[in-house]
């Protein structure tokens, strides 16, 4: 039953982010930890997001690439590492470009010790680290904030 009257409403466009996730060696469980629950929160606050979550370390091993969009938080949650140890995040860029993903943006979950002149991917990187940690290496490739300053609404 048509009243004839015509009610707007709002057509967003969906966000696709790039979310790369250091499980080198040097991150802790507590850090794990507080990365995926940061996230999650992302996932469930945005409703328009698509994420495409990458763990890394040395290598990207095909498992660990994971599409969160709706119930894909879940999969997330549930989700066991299939490779950790050294730190090279060069191997993310090779990856996504083999892959030929394309994002605008890249949030890259890291503690900050990275290797010399990563291999990165062309897009805008924002890098979140731990609290305390610093980021003199890798402020030189993007916008870098602290899970404290998150936390304190900074």
């Amino acid at each position: 039953y048509s009243t004839g009257y015509y009610m707007p409403s709002v057509i967003r466009e969906n966000l696709q982010v790039l979310i790369g996730i250091d499980v080198s060696g040097s991150i802790s469980q507590s850090e794990y930890n507080e990365f995926m629950t940061e996230i999650v929160s992302m996932a469930r606050g945005f409703t328009q997001l698509k994420m495409r979550v990458i763990f890394w370390a040395t290598h990207v091993d095909e498992r660990d690439d994971i599409e969160v969009y709706g119930n894909g938080i879940d999969t997330l949650m549930e989700h066991k590492i299939h490779n950790s140890g050294g730190t090279e995040m060069s191997c993310f860029a090779r990856y996504v470009q083999d892959k030929s993903y394309n994002t605008p943006v890249v949030i890259m979950f890291t503690d900050g010790f990275i290797e010399n002149d990563p291999q990165l991917v062309p897009a805008r990187h924002l890098f979140v680290l731990p609290k305390n940690n610093s980021p003199e290496i890798v402020q030189k490739y993007g916008e870098v904030c602290s899970l404290s300053d998150i936390e304190k609404g900074s």
